[in-house]
């Protein structure tokens, strides 16, 4: 049986499938709530994860809104997801930077000769990396790390 996250909407509706009164289905939620699950919460950020590359997120959102989700709840937590997903990135990148440097013995980018800058780009390439987007993010940083 595959488990996943369901909304209060859906919740609620399971509930009243079920027979259960308003009374006790609002309880329910409550207690819930009281556990600290949100289930709005856990269902958008699931569903953020699960289709990351793959829809933008205009379609999440209205994914989200025919689950009964709030759309500013949605904005809010894709903005959070969109944050920490640029800070993993953003070390991710420093990391690989760090491996190109140390494997082909370079003090900094601006040293790599024409032959070895194309070895750096079929290098980033080959690991699924977009050469020049990855590069232009290196001069970026290299540029705040010397303000």
């Amino acid at each position: 049986m595959g488990r996943r996250d369901y909304t209060r909407w859906e919740l609620i509706q399971k509930a009243k499938q079920n027979n259960f009164t308003d009374t006790e289905i609002q309880e329910a939620l409550e207690a819930l709530q009281q556990q600290g699950y949100e289930p709005d919460t856990r269902y958008i950020i699931s569903l953020i994860r699960q289709s990351r590359g793959q829809y933008g997120k205009q379609r999440l959102k209205t994914k989200c809104l025919s689950k009964g989700i709030q759309a500013s709840l949605f904005d809010q937590i894709w903005e959070e997801q969109i944050l920490e997903s640029n800070l993993e990135n953003s070390q991710n990148i420093l990391n690989l930077k760090a491996k190109i440097l140390r494997k082909y013995h370079l003090e900094s980018l601006d040293q790599a000769d024409p032959k070895t800058k194309v070895k750096i780009w079929n290098y980033l390439a080959y690991r699924g990396f977009q050469p020049a987007a990855t590069w232009q993010t290196w001069q970026q940083i290299s540029e705040k790390d010397e303000e």
